[in-house]
């Protein structure tokens, strides 16, 4: 983490000197590098029979080779974005030689810068286009993705050995470049993002399917089984090859790529807040129903996940907020500047929501471990804060405020009190 934080903090400071045609002041934080990489080195003990060295070390001297590069191609009047690409492309190259020199280090060094450019090249390109143009990049830019990944695996792979983990690679981008395309073929907002989060159920759902659908190994079966008319097969054995490895491809994935895959369902919902809360004066009644049905999408989405463990503390602690946030924003744009109305139903939702915590139905409670009934607690926390800013900006008359906030506070501290308590006994009696 202190190397990525002084990387960024490094790449900004030449970026800022660049773009403010004192070049020449970048040499003070590459200096800097310079002085870090070899005070890295000289520190680290050498093993000669393993040529071991500190996994920094390597990244800083390919930034310092980047670095070069990017100056030699500024010096050749050769503009930021080109470079960018250029570098790219180099990355990719470099990449696919260390797979036939066999060099490990180069795998994941290249790797990572090349991934690293191409999110910077994206970020670049959004303060240069318009949406629609921005939308055809991705598109492009997915597309070549897909094929580098594609050449690894499937070309290079005849060579030399490569890694199962592009085959997640290549879902994943298939994934967000289906995802892009349907930004650019429907122009509502409303549409595209309720198609994104059916197309993400689905996923999910398949996943789960696979999830389910484990592998059981029956052995011989003997002949008084058959005797007996004894059911051979169960519904959970796979009989087609296909279906048994994408169980273990469902189940092998890798974190970083479930934080993907559970990132934009977050995305989604986090697109429609940002677009609803900017225009919700405008928004008809059509748009508001799209709005909750996305969220739904999303809640549903979620619980999902939850089931084949592809969520992490992210995606947990924001189901909450999510749903408390909806609450706010629909009450907001239903009653507008009626502060009063808005405060009466917020405190009722939130003390109704504090209340299913003690009531959630039995089937239900399987979704939520330990930690979620504590996100649950505290998202509540944070909508009761929230109702007493409201409250006394409701213009109330200051005494009547004053008791209302006493009769509040005692109703959600006993709430909280006795919430927490529940959940204590629960996974208490669990344990």
């Amino acid at each position: 983490m202190f190397f990525l934080l002084a990387l960024i903090v490094l790449v900004a400071c030449v970026l800022y000197f660049y773009f403010l045609g004192l070049w020449f002041l970048a040499l003070i934080p590459l200096i800097f590098l310079i002085w870090w990489f070899a005070y890295v080195a000289i520190k680290t003990p050498i093993s000669f029979s393993k040529f071991e060295l500190s996994k920094y070390s390597l990244h800083i001297a390919w930034v310092i080779v980047l670095l070069a590069i990017f100056w030699i191609l500024s010096f050749l009047n050769i503009n930021f974005p080109s470079s960018l690409l250029y570098m790219l492309v180099w990355n990719f190259l470099f990449w696919i030689l260390s797979y036939f020199f066999n060099y490990d280090d180069g795998k994941k060094i290249f790797q990572f810068w090349y991934y690293l450019i191409l999110l910077l090249f994206v970020f670049i390109w959004l303060f240069v286009f318009n949406w629609s143009e921005l939308n055809s990049f991705i598109v492009m830019l997915l597309s070549l993705q897909l094929w580098f990944i594609w050449f690894l695996k499937f070309i290079l792979w005849i060579f030399v050995d490569i890694e199962d983990t592009f085959l997640y690679t290549l879902f994943v981008s298939w994934l967000l470049l289906f995802c892009v395309l349907i930004v650019s073929w429907f122009s509502s907002l409303s549409a595209w993002l309720s198609l994104i989060s059916v197309i993400l159920t689905w996923l999910y759902l398949g996943l789960r399917w696979f999830v389910q659908k484990k592998p059981v190994n029956h052995g011989r079966i003997s002949v008084r089984r058959i005797l007996a008319w004894e059911r051979v097969t169960n519904k959970t054995f796979f009989s087609n090859e296909f279906l048994s490895k994408m169980y273990d491809f469902v189940v092998d994935m890798p974190q970083i790529f479930r934080y993907i895959i559970e990132i934009l369902n977050v995305l989604v919902v986090v697109i429609l807040f940002v677009s609803f809360v900017a225009n919700w004066s405008n928004m008809s009644w059509v748009n508001h129903l799209f709005y909750w049905i996305v969220i739904s999408f999303f809640v549903g989405n979620v619980l999902l996940l939850k089931r084949i463990e592809y969520t992490s503390f992210f995606q947990n602690l924001f189901l909450f907020f999510v749903i408390h946030f909806a609450v706010y924003v629909s009450l907001f744009s239903y009653f507008e500047s009626n502060i009063k109305s808005i405060v009466l139903w917020s405190v009722v939702w939130n003390i109704i929501t504090s209340l299913w915590l003690f009531v959630l139905p039995e089937k239900y409670k399987d979704f939520f471990d330990h930690k979620d009934y504590w996100y649950w607690i505290v998202a509540s926390i944070m909508s009761f804060l929230v109702n007493v800013f409201l409250l006394l900006k409701s213009w109330l008359a200051g005494e009547l405020v004053f008791f209302l906030l006493l009769l509040y506070v005692g109703i959600e501290s006993m709430l909280v009190f006795y919430g927490i308590k529940h959940i204590s006994n629960r996974f208490q009696d669990n344990s």
